[in-house]
């Protein structure tokens, strides 16, 4: 006859991500074998206000750049992350900010890591200096996170994010396009 020890969590925490980091730290404890949680997630005043919480999150983190790309979406406080990022950690880092964004009450990371590849590292970089160095462009450069987003996968190129007219929409795929070794090229600038 062997001994559960149980421990009952109640009280109210900010998001899902927190209230899995209580559990883990108190599944740590010597004993616990089994939680019973009752802990409950504060509310989001609604999904704009949340995913906007999160997309702040996004922002912040340092490993976001113009080679990701992040969609989000909240349904009932239920947080979706969807997109490209160009390494693990950053799908992981990004899921652990959107996840702890006060209000989430549930969280699916929906992120897709790209492959590694030398050579779409290398298009990354010249498109990125052909973009960012036109004269349309130049603006944008020195943003934290400049607004035209550069995937790129198996030379194949998605150009995603937004810029300020249809103009310039034109002129950033016809830049891409002036590029050697590109297999093709989506232009979903909004």
């Amino acid at each position: 006859h062997r001994h559960e020890a149980r421990q009952l969590v109640d009280r109210q925490v900010a998001s899902i991500g927190a209230k899995q980091d209580l559990v883990a730290e108190i599944l740590k404890v010597d004993g616990v074998k089994e939680i019973v949680s009752e802990l409950t997630i504060g509310r989001a005043e609604n999904d704009r206000a949340l995913a906007e919480r999160v997309a702040d999150q996004v922002r912040r983190s340092t490993y976001f750049t113009v080679f990701d790309d992040v969609g989000i979406g909240v349904d009932g406080g239920v947080v979706t992350l969807t997109g490209w990022v160009t390494q693990p950690i950053k799908a992981e880092d990004l899921a652990r900010r959107a996840s702890h964004a006060e209000g989430v009450q549930d969280f699916v990371n929906k992120l897709e890591v790209l492959p590694t590849s030398i050579g779409d590292d290398r298009l990354r970089d010249v498109i990125a200096n052909a973009i960012y160095r036109d004269m349309a462009f130049s603006n944008y450069a020195t943003q934290a996170v400049p607004p035209i987003h550069i995937i790129v996968r198996n030379s194949s190129v998605l150009l995603t994010g937004v810029v300020n007219s249809e103009v310039e929409r034109r002129q950033a795929e016809n830049i891409v396009r002036g590029i050697s070794g590109i297999l093709g090229v989506q232009n979903i600038l909004r």
